[in-house]
């Protein structure tokens, strides 16, 4: 008996993960159980019975393990990420598979390539945060940011990381960017776009170009977890629409009604105003994310949603897509 086949590294976790045990002696019972790495007891264990061959598809267990949240708050820089990546192995009787390192989404990854599907320039204010997830190899990185306005242009070089394998992430906090350009005698109001790349070993790697918006303080920036295993953010604006739900809990006592306990959320209208059609199409993948959060300076707050209709007009090529935040009270 054998684990013939395994996934490949960095598999996607919301796709199917299969091994194939071979060579099992038909009615024989086996287990196969799920082990995350530096963990002594199994995530998960499967009963397999009545076959010579099993396929056994171990997403679900590994699932859960992964630990994916927004980088809102942090200061600009190259983070790593180790929780968005588990490594796990199956062992069946004797037989150990290799270790395989597993990732959220649903898309195959490529080493050194964003796992975004930001089409086109993204969008940026003030007390908002980005961040852009990428696979890395071993080695020393440097992020570079580039701002350009009319008739003047400025770059700030971030200091170099030293990164091992593994998931990493490339935060990009606007405040913070305000404060490192007026400690320079700039301000980001001066410019009206900047491009974030990174290289390593001194060749650019990839690129994102922000259009720099005005604050809005009523707006929502959203961040979700993408099918390609990273964080995308966009910012919605206020539709002007809110509601209250409040729902108690009561029981009659002899001394009368008694309040035990109650619940409440907020729910708020927003719009992502007229875009292009690959630009809805991008938000549009938040209305099936696992998780969907509410970001600033002071970090991420995870929010319910349900996604309202979307609007299209043909003659300008455009759409716009509403959606329903809905807090906890």
């Amino acid at each position: 008996m054998e684990i013939s086949k395994i996934p490949r590294q960095y598999a996607p976790v919301e796709t199917e993960a299969i091994y194939s045990i071979t060579g099992a002696h038909p009615g024989q019972v086996l287990e196969a159980e799920i082990f995350v790495s530096g963990e002594t007891s199994p995530q998960g264990i499967k009963k397999l019975h009545g076959a010579g061959r099993y396929d056994v598809n171990i997403s679900a267990y590994i699932r859960g393990a992964i630990s994916t949240e927004p980088l809102a708050g942090r200061l600009c820089g190259i983070y790593p990420a180790p929780g968005r990546v588990v490594a796990a192995t199956v062992k069946t009787g004797t037989e150990v598979s290799d270790e395989v390192k597993f990732t959220g989404g649903k898309n195959p990854k490529q080493m050194l390539s964003p796992l975004s599907l930001q089409p086109g320039p993204a969008t940026l204010a003030r007390g908002e945060h980005d961040e852009i997830a990428f696979l890395a190899t071993t080695g020393c990185y440097v992020c570079e940011i580039t701002f350009d306005g009319e008739g003047l242009s400025h770059r700030i070089s971030l200091p170099g990381v030293s990164l091992p394998e593994g998931m990493a992430v490339i935060a990009v906090n606007f405040d913070d960017l305000d404060m490192r350009l007026a400690r320079e005698g700039l301000e980001a109001g001066s410019f009206n776009s900047m491009e974030v790349s990174l290289a390593r070993e001194g060749v650019v790697l990839f690129s994102r170009h922000y259009a720099l918006e005005a604050h809005d303080p009523s707006a929502a920036r959203i961040a979700w977890i993408n099918p390609a295993g990273g964080v995308d953010c966009f910012t919605f604006r206020y539709a002007g629409e809110e509601s209250l739900r409040i729902k108690r809990t009561e029981v009659t006592t002899a001394n009368g009604p008694v309040v035990t306990g109650g619940e409440g959320e907020t729910q708020r209208r927003f719009t992502s105003g007229y875009q292009p059609r690959e630009t809805i199409r991008f938000i549009a993948a938040l209305a099936l994310s696992p998780a969907v959060w509410i970001t600033g300076n002071n970090g991420a707050r995870r929010v319910g949603i349900s996604v309202g209709e979307t609007i299209t007009t043909d003659t300008e090529g455009l759409a716009k897509m509403e959606l329903m935040l809905i807090s906890s009270l």
